[in-house]
Formats: C-alpha cells, sequence, structure tokens
C-alpha cells in the first residue's frame, strides 16, 4: 500500500508539471480580479488593456509598468510572486516575465511540500495510500492546477492548507522526517493566514485543534507554532484590503444575500445602521449594480465584518436562511466562462487534452445536489464529533486510529469554515469559487475514507471486531446525524432557495422592455412572475441553457433554465405613468416557495 502510495504521489506530480510547463499556456483566464496581485507589482499582460479582463484565455507573458492604482490585494501570492520576479531580475533578465515562470514555482514549492508528507508516512500503509490518493485524486487534478499559471489567490491557499493539515497529520502519527515537517508547518502556517482575508482565522483554529498532538512530538516547537499561527492570523486581519474590495464584498454580503432574507428589511437596515434610503437596493449585487450601490447607499462598504453576528439576537432565521440559499451553489468545481488555453478560442476545462481534463469535477459533477446538501450537513455534524473521537482513541493508545479522526476533523473543520466565511464574507457572488477549500477538503476525506474502509475491510477478523456498546453507539450516532440531516435539509426546502442571473435594467423604455436572464431552483422552477408597474406576467421559462448546464451540473433542469419577456409599448402603458416604476421578479418553485431576485425602482425614459 505504501508503494502504491507513493507512485500516485509521483504520477500526480508528472501529470501537473506537464500541465503547468505546456506550450501553449494552461491556466484560468483573468476575469479582472488578477489585477489586484498584479497591481502590488506593476506587472500587466503584453498585449491587453492594463486594468481589464481577457477571459477568453490565459495571456502567457508579462512586464512590467508603473501604473498609479489603489487596488493591489497583498497577500502569499503577492510575496511569492516577488520572489519569482527578484530571481529573474538577479540573474540579470530584466524583460518579459512569463505567466509560467509563477506557476512552476509555486507548482514546486507545492511538490516539495507532498514528497515530505509521502517520505513521512512511508512506513505507514494506509495513511501513505491515503495520502496518495488524495494528492492524486483531488490535490494534483487539473482543476486545481489551473490555478497555478495565473496570479489568483487561489493556488497558495489551496498548497499551505494541504501543507498545514498533511504536516500536522504525518507529525501525530510518526516522528519520521520530522525536522521537515516542522519546517513546512512554519512556512504553511503564516502562508495560509496571508493567502486571503477568509483565512486569517483558518491557520490559527487548524494549530489550536492539532496541539494536542504536535505537543507530544515537542513542547518547544509545537508553543512556538502555536505562536506563531496566532501571530500570522492576527496580523493578517488586520492589513489593509482595497477599498473596492471590502465594498464589493459587503454590499454582496448584505445587499444581495441577508438584508433580502429578513422579513422586516426596514428593522433590518437599522440593525446595521443603514439608512432607509437603501432600501431600494435591496437585493442588488456589486457586480451588475455597484455604480448604483455607489451612489444610493456608500454607507454599506462601511459595514464590520463581524455586522451579520447582530442577527444572532434580533433575527437569526435571517441567518438560516442565508446559509441554507448559498447551500446550494457551493457545489461547482470548474469556471467555464474562463478561458483555460492560450491563444486559442474559447476553451474551457472539458475542451482541454484528454489527460488535462479533470476526473474530480466530472465526477463532483454526477453527485445531485440533493445528495451533495446532506454530505455538507454531515461534514458539519463530523467535526466536533471526530474530534471527541480523536481525543479518546488518543488516550487508548489507537494511535492511527486517533490520528485518523484528528484528520476528519481538520476536513471536516476546513469545510465548515470554508462554508461560513463565503456566506458571511461574499455572499451569493462567486460563492462556488470562495468555497474552493471547502470542496478540497469534503472530497479529500470522501476519498480518505473510502481508503479508510477498504483498508479496514481487508483487516477485519471476526475476534477483533468491535463490542456490542461501541456498535451500538456508532450506530446511534449515525441515526441520530441522518435525523438531523434530514430534518435541517428538509427545512431548507422550505426557504427561498432560487437563484437568477438576467440582463440588468437601468431604466424602463415606454417602447419596450426585454428581460432575458437564467433562474434555478433545488426543487425546480414552477413560473417566474415579472412586475413592472401594474403590469405582471409569466416570463416563458425552460428554453435551452447549455452555459447554464455547463456552470451548474447538478441543478434540475439546468440544461433548460433560461427565460424570456418581452413587453411592448402597449402593455407598458398599462404599466402606470409614475416614475420612477417599481421592478419586481420572484421566482415560483415547485413546492410553492417564492423567492424575490429583483426588486428596483427604475426612471423611465424613451
Amino acid at each position: 500500500m505504501q508503494w502504491i502510495g507513493f507512485v500516485l504521489v509521483l504520477l500526480g506530480i508528472v501529470r501537473a508539471f506537464a500541465l503547468v510547463a505546456h506550450d501553449p499556456v494552461m491556466g484560468y483566464a483573468n476575469q479582472y480580479d488578477m489585477v489586484r496581485t498584479s497591481a502590488c507589482l506593476d506587472l500587466y499582460p503584453v498585449g491587453a488593456e492594463p486594468f481589464a479582463g481577457t477571459a477568453a484565455a490565459p495571456i502567457a507573458w508579462y512586464r512590467t509598468l508603473s501604473l498609479p492604482t489603489d487596488l493591489c490585494y497583498r497577500g502569499t501570492e503577492v510575496a511569492l510572486d516577488s520572489l519569482v520576479l527578484h530571481a529573474q531580475r538577479s540573474l540579470g533578465d530584466g524583460g518579459d516575465i512569463a505567466l509560467r515562470s509563477f506557476g512552476l514555482a509555486k507548482l514546486a514549492l507545492l511538490a516539495l511540500a507532498v514528497l515530505v508528507v509521502a517520505g513521512a508516512l512511508h512506513r505507514h500503509p494506509a495513511a501513505a495510500l491515503a495520502h496518495g490518493a488524495i494528492v492524486f485524486f483531488v490535490l494534483l487534478d487539473p482543476v486545481v492546477m489551473l490555478w497555478c499559471n495565473t496570479l489568483y489567490t487561489e493556488l497558495p491557499a489551496i498548497a499551505c492548507l494541504y501543507a498545514v493539515i498533511a504536516g500536522t497529520c504525518a507529525l501525530a502519527l510518526s516522528p519520521r522526517w520530522a525536522g521537515a515537517l516542522w519546517i513546512v508547518l512554519a512556512l504553511a502556517i503564516p502562508g495560509l493566514a496571508f493567502s486571503r482575508e477568509q483565512n486569517a482565522l483558518l491557520a490559527a483554529a487548524l494549530v489550536a485543534a492539532s496541539m494536542p498532538w504536535l505537543w507530544r512530538r515537542s513542547r518547544g516547537l509545537a508553543a512556538a507554532i502555536l505562536v506563531l499561527a496566532f501571530i500570522a492570523s492576527a496580523a493578517s486581519s488586520t492589513l489593509p484590503r482595497p477599498r473596492v474590495v471590502v465594498a464589493a464584498n459587503r454590499a454582496d454580503t448584505y445587499m444581495g444575500l441577508l438584508l433580502p432574507a429578513s422579513s422586516d428589511p426596514a428593522a433590518a437596515l437599522r440593525l446595521l445602521d443603514l439608512p432607509a434610503r437603501c432600501a431600494s437596493v435591496i437585493g442588488a449585487d456589486w457586480y451588475h449594480r455597484g455604480d448604483e450601490l455607489r451612489r444610493t447607499c456608500p454607507e454599506v462598504g462601511r459595514i464590520p465584518s463581524t455586522a451579520f453576528l447582530r442577527f444572532v439576537t434580533a433575527e437569526p432565521a435571517v441567518l438560516a436562511r442565508s446559509l441554507a440559499r448559498v447551500l446550494s451553489i457551493v457545489q461547482p468545481l470548474a469556471y467555464p466562462h474562463l478561458g483555460t488555453l492560450e491563444g486559442a478560442p474559447f476553451t474551457d476545462i472539458e475542451h482541454l487534452p484528454w489527460w488535462a481534463r479533470s476526473p474530480w469535477k466530472e465526477a463532483v459533477d454526477r453527485v445531485p445536489l440533493a445528495i451533495f446538501m446532506r454530505l455538507m450537513g454531515l461534514a458539519a455534524l463530523l467535526a466536533p464529533f471526530a474530534m471527541g473521537a480523536a481525543l479518546v482513541a488518543s488516550r487508548r493508545g489507537h494511535g492511527a486510529v486517533a490520528v485518523a479522526a484528528l484528520a476528519a476533523t481538520l476536513l471536516a473543520g476546513t469545510v465548515v469554515h470554508a462554508f461560513l466565511t463565503t456566506v458571511f464574507g461574499d455572499g451569493l457572488g462567486g460563492a462556488a469559487r470562495h468555497f474552493l477549500l471547502g470542496s478540497l477538503a469534503l472530497w479529500s476525506g470522501g476519498v480518505g475514507l473510502l481508503v479508510a474502509a477498504g483498508v479496514a475491510a481487508s483487516r477485519w477478523e471476526p475476534r477483533h471486531s468491535a463490542t456490542w456498546g461501541a456498535r451500538i453507539a456508532v450506530a446511534a450516532s449515525v441515526a441520530l446525524a441522518a435525523i438531523v440531516v434530514e430534518g435541517t435539509i428538509h427545512w431548507a426546502y422550505g426557504q427561498p432557495l432560487a437563484i437568477a442571473s438576467f440582463n440588468t435594467l437601468d431604466r424602463i423604455d415606454r417602447r419596450g422592455v426585454v428581460l432575458e436572464g437564467w433562474a434555478l431552483d433545488p426543487l425546480g422552477i414552477a413560473a417566474i412572475d415579472v412586475e413592472i408597474g401594474n403590469v405582471r406576467r409569466n416570463a416563458d421559462y425552460g428554453l435551452p441553457s447549455e452555459d447554464v448546464r455547463r456552470t451548474y451540473p447538478s441543478f434540475p433542469g439546468s440544461d433548460r433554465a433560461r427565460f424570456r419577456l418581452a413587453l411592448d409599448a402597449a402593455e407598458l402603458a398599462r404599466a402606470g405613468g409614475g416614475d420612477p416604476l417599481a421592478l419586481r421578479m420572484r421566482i415560483i418553485n415547485r413546492r410553492g416557495v417564492v423567492t424575490e431576485v429583483e426588486r428596483s425602482n427604475l426612471p423611465v425614459g424613451e
């Protein structure tokens, strides 16, 4: 088993280097977000506007341009890219730099950490096999490795999360290669804390949960690592971020998600210290209505990041509804609106060469949404249960079992942390991408569980089987968890869960209006109700939508999710003579639950 695990590690590394070194470049294209890193480095793509998105394909070469901007988002990605730039200039090459150089450097560091962990686990067959399977099928899968040849913040976060969890578990299991593992932890912990604002506290939480095992390995080093984790987390939490990033995150979280979930929006605005005029942009998101949000409700950008906690006592249902709504949209792993191949017509990950496609993505896409939501519920319950099991097993001298339970604790805790920071840090916008660390942890746990089950089955002997008391305890725990999860999912299905995207109107044209876009609901859509002034109509729904299917493959009806509604001048004449006119759009699912996805007052013009 240990050699199978090591071979899987090597195969994963070879495939990853083949993808990152490929010519033309393979990587996720820039949808504009990469400018937040390149602005820190005065580094911009050759042949493209410096501050524009180039989502059709990655651009292979970058050059230095000194341009004034306040978009710089400092963090681990910037630090790593700065080292690559410094190395190039130290070698006397001051010309353009290949995007592939950044990708290869980041992959080399990740591969080194993977090999250190593989070496530490090599004398523990089951752990080595589980590690190899996770590395090959999840960590080094092409859907993850495409982040290497980018300036996005995702790859450092993924690599450092892996190094913290895998390094901690390897140290807890064996003293083999302990010195190298402590070095990996010392580098990965601040790397994770500074990778993104949302991950500032994650490093400290993971280290704190692992402290009983690290303490046994070395009290002095464990104490130093714990202090390092808390210092890094505190420093990252106070690091200045670009104002536009903060404003966008707050708007999407509070205007786009939390306030629409309130049964009393006026009271919710007061709770957040927002003026009454902000009511007109409840439901708006920064991507589609950023200018309107800046004009109408600039105060939303100054809401503290922890303001959602005010709802805990005032209206906890707001938080629960928000969690339920985001839960249904965090499953996808890829981003089909981003090209992945340099110089070619738009190419998403599904159309790359066969060896660069993602078996992990294809498997996850086939998991029904209802199953995924239940897996998420089980992961949330698993974190505290696994921690208790780890401590009990450790006290009884079952070292390998305790470390397996510790790994489950850290992975499940990461799922919970990633989900909470997605919901209350970013809202609905790009939720699947913001949950990427959670997806990595969730499916890594699934692969590890399959390996553990196979190993346990191969070693099972009747005389060594668990006592009846242990069997009853496990069965009761599983039954209770299933009841809790099913009850939670049943409640969630009664909440407004629909999502939609459509052409945003900036005014009502009396000569005619066309609304078109797509909409999805986990339970399927019965009708899309649109109201403009005194006119109320149902949109035509069920039009083909291959692009939506590729983005949300597990949603029911995602292949026919588009809608269209055209109102001519005669119908708009009946809308009323008011200026502005109220526009409301509501989605009714097959259980009759209504989700309001648009609420605005638009000026009238020709």
